[in-house]
């Protein structure tokens, strides 16, 4: 059964454009990124934290992706789940990649979705 679970975490980043590329991950869904700002970031209080949404314009998907709208069932809890944005993007596409780009000072960025 599907489990939401980060399956990614990047290593700290210096400030500058930097670009993520998820590959390999068939028979998982992208649902959300969760970005912690760096120390120079302008946002509003240091280590504050930005979600970026399955749909948002800071990712991009190459090859075969489906997006998915609604409740999952997740392993670790017997009730359904809601994903946020109530969607998911996900592909079994060899080849098929999602890309986060973004520039600045972020300390860390995690990827979250749902692993069949």
């Amino acid at each position: 059964p599907p489990s939401a679970v980060q399956w990614y975490q990047s290593p700290i980043l210096p400030e500058g454009l930097h670009t993520i590329n998820i590959t390999r991950i068939a028979g998982t869904s992208l649902d959300y990124a969760v970005v912690a700002s760096g120390q120079q970031t302008p946002l509003v209080g240091l280590g504050q934290r930005l979600i970026v949404d399955d749909d948002d314009d800071a990712l991009t998907y190459t090859g075969s992706w489906t997006r998915m709208e609604g409740a999952y069932e997740s392993s670790d809890n017997p009730h359904r789940g809601m994903p946020y944005g109530n969607a998911t993007h996900e592909s079994s596409t060899p080849g098929s990649a999602a890309t986060f780009l973004f520039s600045g000072a972020y300390g860390s960025s995690n990827c979250i979705g749902i692993q069949d």
